[in-house]
């Protein structure tokens, strides 16, 4: 006698395994999905793709490849909202407190810009070009900020490298040798370098390497016209100008341009402040205000 209850059974099983394989597959995949989502909060910006538009390829700097320019001892910088560490020199001896840094004037303005900017849900990076020692680079790296910057001079490298170290900012800062100019070319450096730190305020000279040829890019080549940029930062020991020149689209955007701060020194001659101005001005940056030795420009009161 046939028993057609066993032929059913047999099918309801089979069903019933194949809906609970469906099942995890699509929980599993869910659960991939959430995890990859939160692993890029950032905006998506990469710049490595400079290596498809140079003819040769400007690479950033790989500072696990570096000699470390301090030891890994570092101290906080105090009276920041957001504070980071800052490393400590070679001259310090370890059997002392370490040194009391107090904030630096352009970090409270930075962290203080892009706190509003994020409470506005704006996303991007920052670009710090004149990096020097990596203080407005920190200083917005520490609140989670992606930054690109700039910083010709290898002992100046040296210690952002130090810096990222202590901070852990390697996947939020990327730094770039090369000088940031209107044109892509090599320079021969053979000359010192006044650099003013940003910490101390003292002044001090670091010289290039006589047959160190080092790159001289536009922001244009490198910054594509799809990356965010909130802030754009020049302090180039006088020529901020070239260097404005040399970011003509991305000071253009009529969407989300960036927020400038550029260092305009109390030397500079009236007819480099002059050009300065008449050439941002026909860019629509017609708001300007005096922030120390800095001009902070911006197209609409709204940041």
């Amino acid at each position: 006698m046939a028993f057609p209850w066993r032929t059913h059974y047999q099918q309801n099983a089979a069903f019933t395994a194949r809906n609970l394989f469906l099942f995890i597959s699509t929980f599993v995949l869910l659960l991939l999905f959430i995890y990859l989502s939160t692993l890029s909060p950032l905006p998506n910006f990469n710049p490595q793709k400079q290596n498809q538009i140079f003819p040769k390829p400007i690479k950033s700097i790989k500072c696990k490849h570096f000699p470390r320019k301090n030891p890994a001892a570092a101290t906080t910088v105090h009276g920041l909202k957001f504070p980071f560490l800052y490393p400590i020199a070679a001259a310090w001896n370890s059997s002392d407190a370490p040194p009391r840094i107090m904030r630096p004037d352009v970090s409270a303005i930075i962290q203080d810009l892009l706190e509003k900017m994020r409470g506005r849900k704006r996303q991007g990076i920052v670009v710090d070009v004149g990096a020097g020692d990596g203080i407005v680079s920190f200083s917005a790296a520490v609140m989670g900020f992606p930054v690109v910057a700039f910083e010709p001079v290898m002992d100046n490298v040296m210690k952002i490298c130090d810096g990222i170290r202590v901070n852990r900012f390697r996947k939020l800062v990327r730094v770039f040798q090369a000088v940031v100019s209107d044109g892509s070319k090599n320079l021969t450096n053979h000359k010192m370098i006044r650099r003013v730190d940003k910490i101390s305020n003292s002044t001090t000279r670091s010289k290039m390497n006589m047959n160190e040829v080092t790159a001289s890019i536009a922001l244009d080549e490198i910054i594509g016209a799809s990356d965010p940029v909130l802030i754009l930062k020049i302090d180039v020991q006088g020529s901020e100008y070239r260097v404005l020149k040399g970011a003509t689209k991305l000071l253009s955007r009529k969407k989300g341009p960036p927020y400038l701060i550029y260092a305009h020194e109390s030397q500079a001659s009236n007819s480099t402040s002059n050009q300065i101005h008449k050439f941002l001005t026909t860019l629509g940056y017609k708001r300007c205000t005096q922030h120390g030795p800095d001009q902070h420009c911006t197209k609409t009161q709204k940041m």
